[in-house]
């Protein structure tokens, strides 16, 4: 009920006060202060006890209660009433002094300072609930966050921005928690991008290396100019002399995902023989540097007769690149 809400109080059945509630705490439905006696026509200097209210109930609640009617009235002593209680009764009781709030009736419908205190009692312990729910819920929320910071720090996908934010309010400590999270997200984010940028700067500067020393005059003109694709750039890289020609020197023919001859289709290989291996070893002295990644069979689908490869798949880290072929065996 607000604070410029009019209570109708009934005395009794001849006269009628309207008293306006302006006190910001509502202490007291008695408009007097305590202490001072309120008087009345027909007998001044006594106190102003009773209040008839209203109660008006739904049909169901008024067969629960026992009352024949789904409106009645009651008086009750509001000096019986704690501070408390009068202002749950302030707050159940609308402008014309009709009370609709059930939970502070009694068994069969009455108002009493029991009925009321114990309407503040149960209030109170669905706050308690609602209250420790909530910070359950913050504490597994801020538990998920943990694990998903841990798991970025880690090298992991970002936890992502829900994984951040608490479904309700946080206490303070829970709030500090939370942001100190958020830093170390915000701090390794900014530490991933300047490793990005830095990596990318050095890619920059080894194809421009690489189109200086092994690209054509027009290679080098377009790349100058920004308008050689760096696909063609790096090609200069997986053809010069780190890798490819060092492969063809050695009487291979590298080749770069390709299916060779009339083949069409690909398979990969788990073992190989002894020639074969044979063959990787010379590889592997030829260039030391590089990896045996994988062995692969190459042949035509649906033809028996046709002729197969089997290829090694070798790969090399150049830089900034790591730059793959394959061989056959």
């Amino acid at each position: 009920m607000n604070k410029t809400d009019v209570i109708k109080l009934r005395i009794d059945s001849d006269v009628k006060i309207e008293l306006e509630k302006i006190s910001e705490t509502a202490s007291t439905i008695n408009h007097h202060p305590a202490g001072t006696p309120a008087t009345t026509a027909g007998n001044p200097g006594t106190w102003r006890q009773n209040m008839t209210l209203t109660i008006r109930l739904n049909p169901s609640d008024a067969i629960q209660y026992g009352r024949n009617s789904k409106t009645y009235m009651i008086d009750l002593d509001i000096t019986t009433l704690t501070t408390e209680q009068q202002e749950w009764l302030a707050n159940a009781t609308d402008s014309l002094g009709v009370i609709w709030n059930t939970n502070i009736l009694t068994d069969n419908g009455e108002i009493t300072p029991d009925s009321i205190q114990a309407a503040i009692y149960r209030r109170a312990a669905e706050v308690a609930e609602e209250n420790a729910t909530k910070r359950h819920q913050n504490r597994l929320k801020l538990d998920r966050m943990a694990a998903g910071v841990k798991n970025y720090l880690a090298g992991s996908a970002h936890p992502g921005s829900s994984t951040l934010i608490l479904p309700h309010a946080a206490t303070q400590a829970e709030e500090m928690e939370r942001e100190g999270y958020i830093a170390q997200v915000e701090d390794e984010t900014q530490r991933r991008r300047n490793a990005e940028k830095s990596r990318d700067e050095r890619k920059l500067d080894q194809l421009t290396d690489a189109v200086n020393s092994l690209g054509s005059p027009s290679q080098r003109e377009r790349w100058a100019a920004g308008v050689m694709p760096r696909n063609e750039a790096l090609g200069l890289i997986w053809r010069g002399p780190q890798f490819a020609e060092k492969l063809i020197a050695g009487g291979y023919e590298p080749m770069f995902n390709e299916i060779h001859g009339a083949c069409d289709s690909a398979s990969q290989k788990h073992t190989i023989t002894d020639e074969q291996w044979a063959e990787v070893k010379k590889l592997m002295a030829l260039m030391p540097e590089g990896t045996i990644t994988s062995y692969w069979h190459q042949y035509v689908e649906g033809d028996d007769e046709a002729e197969t490869y089997d290829l090694v798949r070798f790969t090399r880290l150049i830089g900034e690149y790591k730059l793959e072929a394959d061989v056959i065996l």
